[in-house]
C-alpha cells in the first residue's frame, strides 16, 4: 500500500528553483541528507558534506553553482540536482556553457554513482519540474552528467523532459564483492590462482616480517594513518614518475577534511600495515549503507617484490568480511584489470548528455569532431616511441611543476601541440 503522504507529494504542484549562492547551499544540509535517505540512490558520494567540501576546495575557477532544488506545496524538498555551470574555452575564448555534476569537471576523480536526488515515487514529477526550470535558464548550452548509475530512476526522465539532443553512453564499470556471504564461499567463487593468491601474499609477508595490520579507531590513530596514507601514496606514484593525488594542496585538504568528518560519523575505514615497526601500506574506504567504497591506497614501492600492494588489499577485503557494517566491497570504476580478478559482480555507470539548439552548442559539437579527427591523425603519423617520450615529459613536468626537463626538437613541440586535441577530448569529455 502506498504511503498517503508520498502520494500527496507526487500529485502536489512542484516548484523548482536555482541555488547559486554558497550560503544557501550550506543551508540545504539537513534537507539534502534527509532526501538522500529517502531516495533510490543513498550513495556516500551524494551526501551533502562531500559535495560541500568538494565545492569549497576543488571547484574550478570561474564556475558557478547551479543546484536545482525542487519543493512541494508544503515547502518540503523533494528533489535536488547537484549541478554547477562551467565555461568551455578554446585558446582562452569561451565557446559554450555547460552544466555538470558537482564532483566532476576536474582531472582528479572524486566520486562514483552520481545522480539527481529525488524522493521515492516522485521521479516523473520532479524531472518535469526541473526540466521546466532549466528551460527558463539562458546561460547553459549542454547538460553533461557523468558516472550516473545505469539504474538511475530520474536522470533518463530529466533528459527526455529537456527535449534536446540527448545521448547516453556507458562510461565505466565498477566491480564489487558481496561480503554478506562467508569468506570460504567467496573464495570458492574465485579462479584457482586467485583462491591461492587471496591469502598467499599476506601470509608470506607475515612470515618474512614482523607485521601489524590495524584499523584506525581513535583520533590519534586517524591522524597518523592519514599522514601515512599521503606519504605512501605519493611515494608509490613518484616512483612511477606520476604526480599522485596528493600533489595538489587543495586535493589533500579536501580529502583530509572528508576523511575526518567521515570518521566522526562512522563512515570511514582506514587500515594500515606495519612492517618491522614502520607503516609501509595504508588503504582507505568510505562506508555508507553497507557499501565500502575503496577510495585510495598507498604502499612503499621498496616492497613491490613482496607484493605488498596485493597483500594489503587482501587483508582489507578479508577484514570487510568480518565487519558486520559492510555488505559489499566496492572497487569503484577506473578499468584496472586487477579489480576484476577479485570481483565477479559489477555496476555500470553512464554518461548522459543533452544539447540545446544554440549556436554555442553547435560550436562544441564542431570542436569535438575536429578534436577527434586530430587525435586520429596524430596517432596515425606519430611513432609510439615518440608518444611515450612525450608522456614521460609531461609526467616529469607535473611532478616538478617546471619546464626544466625539455627536449629541444621541433618534432616534439609539434606532437605536443597536436596531442592537445587528445588531452582536451579525454580530459573534458570523459573525465569531466
Amino acid at each position: 500500500m502506498r504511503d498517503p503522504e508520498l502520494t500527496e507529494t507526487v500529485r502536489a504542484p512542484l516548484t523548482a528553483t536555482i541555488v547559486s549562492d554558497r550560503a544557501e547551499f550550506e543551508q540545504l544540509e539537513g534537507a539534502w541528507d534527509a532526501l538522500l535517505a529517502d531516495s533510490h540512490q543513498p550513495t556516500f558520494f551524494l551526501r551533502w558534506r562531500w559535495n560541500w567540501l568538494w565545492w569549497r576546495d576543488l571547484a574550478p575557477a570561474g564556475s558557478q553553482l547551479h543546484i536545482v532544488r525542487c519543493t512541494d506545496a508544503a515547502g518540503r524538498v523533494v528533489g535536488i540536482a547537484p549541478l554547477y555551470r562551467r565555461t568551455r574555452r578554446l585558446l582562452g575564448v569561451p565557446y559554450t556553457y555547460e552544466l555538470v555534476m558537482i564532483g566532476t569537471g576536474i582531472e582528479l576523480k572524486t566520486g562514483e554513482y552520481l545522480d539527481v536526488l529525488v524522493r521515492r515515487g516522485a521521479e516523473p514529477a520532479v524531472a518535469e519540474a526541473m526540466a521546466a526550470c532549466l528551460r527558463t535558464q539562458d546561460r547553459w548550452d549542454r547538460l553533461s552528467l557523468l558516472r550516473v548509475p545505469d539504474d538511475s530512476t530520474v536522470v533518463p526522465l530529466l533528459m527526455q523532459a529537456l527535449n534536446g539532443r540527448a545521448t547516453a553512453v556507458a562510461c565505466d564499470s565498477a566491480p564489487y564483492i558481496d561480503t554478506s556471504v562467508t569468506w570460504p564461499d567467496y573464495k570458492r567463487s574465485l579462479g584457482r590462482s586467485m583462491r591461492r593468491n587471496s591469502e598467499y601474499y599476506a601470509r608470506r609477508l607475515f612470515a618474512n616480517f614482523t607485521c601489524e595490520f590495524r584499523l584506525a579507531r581513535s583520533k590519534d590513530e586517524l591522524e597518523g594513518g592519514l599522514d601515512d596514507l599521503v606519504r605512501l601514496h605519493q611515494l608509490r606514484w613518484r616512483s612511477a614518475a606520476e604526480a599522485g593525488t596528493f600533489s595538489e594542496p587543495d586535493a589533500e585538504a579536501f580529502l583530509r577534511a572528508a576523511m575526518r568528518q567521515s570518521h566522526l560519523e562512522g563512515r570511514l575505514r582506514l587500515w594500515t600495515l606495519t612492517l618491522n615497526g614502520t607503516v609501509e601500506a595504508a588503504l582507505v574506504g568510505f562506508l555508507d549503507n553497507g557499501i565500502l567504497h575503496y577510495f585510495q591506497k598507498g604502499f612503499n614501492p621498496v616492497y613491490a617484490k613482496d607484493d605488498l600492494g596485493t597483500a594489503m588489499l587482501s587483508l582489507c577485503i578479508r577484514a570487510s568480511f568480518d565487519d558486520d557494517a559492510i555488505r559489499a566491497f566496492d572497487f569503484m570504476g577506473g578499468g584496472a584489470a586487477y579489480k576484476e580478478l577479485w570481483a565477479r559482480k559489477q555496476r555500470l555507470t553512464v554518461l548522459h548528455e543533452v544539447s540545446r539548439a544554440t549556436f554555442r552548442a553547435r560550436c562544441h559539437l564542431a570542436i569535438q569532431s575536429t578534436a577527434h579527427l586530430a587525435a586520429v591523425a596524430y596517432r596515425s603519423v606519430t611513432p609510439n616511441a615518440l608518444r611515450q617520450l612525450r608522456r614521460q615529459w609531461l609526467r616529469r613536468r607535473r611532478i616538478e611543476r617546471s619546464t626544466k626537463f625539455t627536449l629541444p626538437t621541433i618534432w616534439l613541440a609539434g606532437t605536443m601541440l597536436a596531442d592537445q586535441a587528445v588531452d582536451v577530448m579525454m580530459l573534458l569529455d570523459l573525465v569531466s
